[in-house]
C-alpha cells in the first residue's frame, strides 16, 4: 500500500514539474514577443481559477461558515517572521486595482449581504469606491490583491467587471522573489535551504513567471 502511494506521489511530482517547465517556457516566449504586458496577462490567466474558486467556496458555504479571509501567508511562501515586506510609497505612484481585470481575492461571508448585494450593485446603483469601507492590500509585481473590508461590494464589482479601487497598502515582493522558489512540488528557501509546503500551486506558477518582470 505504501509503495503504491509513493508511486502515485512520484507521478504527481513529475507532472507538477513538467507543468512548471511548460509554463516557464511559454512565459519566456511571451516576454520576448510581448514584454511585461504579455506576462501580466499570462499571470492573470494562471490565477483566475484560484480567484473564482475561492469566491465559489464562499458563495456555496453554509450560513456563517464561509472560508476565512485570506492572508498573504495563505498564498506566499514563508511566514510572518520570514516575509519582510517592503511597503511601496504611494505618494510617488498611485496604484489602482481594476475589478474587471485584476486578480482580487475577496471573501463574502455574510449570507444576508450576499443576497442583498448580488444583482443590486452595478445594476440598480453603480459601483462606487468607498474609502472608509474598501480596504485591500496589493502585492507587486504579481498584481495580486487581498480584500480585508468591503468584501461583498467588491465581489459585485468583480462579477460585473465594474469599478476601480485604490489599495490601502502596496507591498513589493521583489526581495521575496529572490529568496523563495517554487519547484513544482514545494517552496524552497534559497537562504535556509528549507522546503516549505505549498498551499496553492497556481500561485507558485505565477510566482516563478513574475520573476521575469523584475
Amino acid at each position: 500500500m505504501f509503495q503504491f502511494l509513493n508511486i502515485i506521489k512520484e507521478i504527481k511530482s513529475k507532472d507538477s514539474k513538467k507543468k512548471l517547465n511548460v509554463v516557464l517556457e511559454r512565459a519566456n516566449q511571451i516576454k520576448l514577443k510581448n514584454g511585461n504586458d504579455g506576462l501580466h496577462d499570462y499571470i492573470r490567466a494562471l490565477l483566475y481559477p484560484s480567484m473564482y474558486m475561492h469566491l465559489y467556496e464562499c458563495l456555496t458555504a453554509d450560513d456563517h461558515n464561509a472560508p476565512p479571509p485570506l492572508n498573504y501567508i495563505d498564498l506566499f511562501p514563508g511566514n510572518e517572521f520570514q516575509l519582510h515586506l517592503n511597503e511601496v510609497d504611494q505618494s510617488e505612484s498611485q496604484y489602482q486595482v481594476n475589478l474587471g481585470k485584476d486578480i482580487i481575492f475577496t471573501t463574502p461571508w455574510h449570507p444576508q449581504r450576499i443576497v442583498s448585494h448580488i444583482g443590486y450593485i452595478s445594476h440598480k446603483v453603480p459601483f462606487k469606491e468607498d474609502t472608509t469601507n474598501h480596504h485591500i492590500v496589493t502585492y507587486i509585481p504579481l498584481q495580486i490583491s487581498i480584500v480585508s473590508s468591503g468584501n461583498h461590494s467588491i465581489m459585485q464589482g468583480i462579477l460585473n467587471k465594474d469599478g476601480i479601487v485604490h489599495p490601502e497598502y502596496v507591498y513589493n515582493l521583489s526581495n521575496e522573489l529572490k529568496r523563495y522558489s517554487y519547484t513544482g512540488t514545494h517552496w524552497f528557501d534559497n537562504v535556509t535551504k528549507e522546503e516549505i509546503p505549498v498551499h496553492n500551486h497556481d500561485i507558485g506558477l505565477a510566482w516563478e513567471v513574475s520573476k521575469l518582470l523584475v
